[in-house]
């Protein structure tokens, strides 16, 4: 472990979360002395402070360890295309929150706080009015279109992935799983290609990423050519599934229910996850 080489990070990362030496000490409950010399390299966080201090940075443990600042001005944004099946809205409940909620917390676990939705425009006003996007951090844009017409979809994703790699989710999926946040990075930090998200039973999901520029490989968006993808398999252990009817909607609040009442865990709170990341 090089102590001047994670103390670089530490106050690199501390910065970019606008943070000063006292608020990221409190955060720890440590003194901004104790953040001095870590930053000086004087010293390194102690175990018990590993996990809040890399939740705060948004960076892993191991990366923090080992000083790893990969592609630090990489920026992303997030899009979300309101493409629901019949009958289903973005403002119905998934357990406790409105749905389009819970597809946000996805982008936000990934660290991207600029987000695009796209939707016709009825639901696009529904979405408006039950955001309650106050104290979380991200910055929302809206653009009517209608989410069947590809050319409109391909503009869009042309116009911004030039300056901006981009998470695209575009259809409901249900995702729940440990290590979510290392995995989605793992593809923003380390792939050159676009890559489409896959369940462990090899069953194509709705999120793609796509690395600044590389939109243009593929010329024109089609969410159905799988073939034109890299694949990611989420590993067994994360749930994953289309939620193509109100009974899989259902199913998924079940879910839901079951890890919150049994796991003391509150899933898809954007306050929640703007407070872990320290975008409060």
């Amino acid at each position: 472990m090089d102590q001047k080489k994670m103390g670089k990070t530490i106050s690199f990362l501390r910065k970019q979360f606008n943070m000063t030496q006292k608020q990221l000490a409190n955060r720890l409950g440590v003194s901004d002395k104790t953040i001095s010399k870590w930053e000086n390299g004087h010293g390194a966080p102690d175990i018990s402070v590993l996990t809040k201090l890399s939740i705060s940075l948004d960076i892993d443990i191991e990366n923090l360890l080992e000083g790893n600042l990969t592609y630090p001005d990489f920026k992303w944004k997030g899009i979300l295309v309101l493409n629901y099946p019949e009958n289903i809205h973005s403002y119905m409940i998934l357990q406790s929150l409105p749905i389009v909620e819970f597809q946000l917390s996805l982008l936000m676990l990934t660290g991207i706080n600029h987000i695009i939705i796209i939707g016709i425009e009825n639901e696009i006003a529904f979405t408006r009015d039950i955001l309650d996007i106050d104290n979380c951090g991200i910055q929302i844009e809206y653009e009517c279109a209608n989410v069947a017409d590809m050319e409109s979809i391909n503009a869009i994703l042309e116009r911004n992935n030039s300056r901006y790699g981009i998470m695209m989710i575009y259809g409901l999926d249900f995702i729940y799983g440990k290590d979510l946040t290392k995995l989605f990075r793992r593809v923003i930090y380390n792939s050159e290609k676009p890559t489409r998200l896959e369940n462990y039973q090899y069953l194509p999901l709705s999120i793609c990423l796509y690395p600044q520029g590389t939109y243009r490989t593929l010329k024109n968006f089609d969410i159905h050519k799988e073939e034109r993808f890299e694949k990611l398999i989420l590993k067994r252990g994360i749930v994953a599934f289309h939620i193509q009817s109100r009974e899989d909607l259902w199913d998924a609040s079940v879910l839901i229910h079951i890890i919150e009442r049994h796991m003391g865990e509150r899933i898809g709170y954007l306050k929640d996850i703007a407070e872990r990341r320290g975008l409060l």
